[in-house]
């Protein structure tokens, strides 16, 4: 089942139709026409199988064989139910309710106890397992159990500071204050805002990174501020000093 980034992050209950047997609702999984009742297989006496004796130079070996005439069930059916063809069940598309915790990862699996196939002769049905494929975000991307983005911010946020406001992914948003003189790349991180750990209270982080941007487009007051802005400072990178080892 595919579902969302956001679908995993905060649990949803989605519907899905499968395809499986289902016990027939008339013969009740007997396969024998109702009022009637499967007989002991009179080639096996209802052991499903059979044992043969063959004489040979070396004596009498006996061989023993899943019985042919009820194919190993030790019993036979001598009027079939005209619903399942004498099979026991029958295929189904029913729609089924799956309730995906919040915090499931790629690739994790849902098991629905009791929604699978059916036992054989009235025994108990099968697992269902619902393997989940998460789409990719256009803004986050999961590590663990933590969130990552990318957060854009201009020159002068970057260089004075500002308390900025960061998308969660469940729609909030959470106000950040960044210092002055960030750089681009700069990690910050909001304790618990990750993803829940399933089957525990606790959760992940959320982690952006700073990106400054550079201004392609600049009105005639922006540049001349920047250029008396620039006359102010050494516009020269500091060169890193090498060590004593190069």
């Amino acid at each position: 089942m595919d579902i969302t980034f956001e679908e995993a992050f905060l649990g949803v209950e989605k519907e899905v139709i499968i395809t499986r047997n289902e016990t027939c609702e008339k013969c009740h999984g007997t396969g024998a026409k109702p009022g009637t009742n499967p007989i002991k297989c009179p080639e096996c006496h209802g052991t499903g199988q059979v044992t043969q004796i063959q004489n040979t130079i070396l004596g009498q070996v006996q061989t023993t064989r899943t019985c042919g005439n009820c194919h190993g069930t030790g019993e036979v059916i001598t009027e079939v139910c005209d619903n399942c063809k004498g099979k026991g069940n029958i295929r189904k598309q029913p729609k089924i309710k799956v309730k995906i915790p919040a915090g499931i990862d790629d690739n994790q699996t849902v098991v629905l106890r009791g929604e699978g196939d059916p036992g054989s002769k009235g025994g108990p049905k099968g697992d269902l397992y619902i393997t989940l494929r998460i789409k990719k975000h256009s803004i986050y991307t999961r590590k663990g159990n933590n969130v990552l983005c990318d957060i854009p911010v201009t020159i002068t946020q970057a260089t004075l500071g500002a308390e900025i406001e960061i998308p969660m992914v469940d729609g909030s948003k959470e106000t950040y204050k960044i210092p002055e003189g960030t750089q681009t790349g700069t990690k910050f991180t909001i304790r618990n805002k990750g993803f829940k750990y399933v089957n525990s209270n606790n959760e992940g982080d959320f982690i952006f990174t700073v990106q400054v941007q550079t201004p392609k487009r600049l009105t005639k007051e922006q540049r001349d501020l920047l250029v008396e802005l620039a006359k102010t400072m050494n516009e020269q990178p500091p060169v890193k000093k090498k060590g004593i080892f190069g």
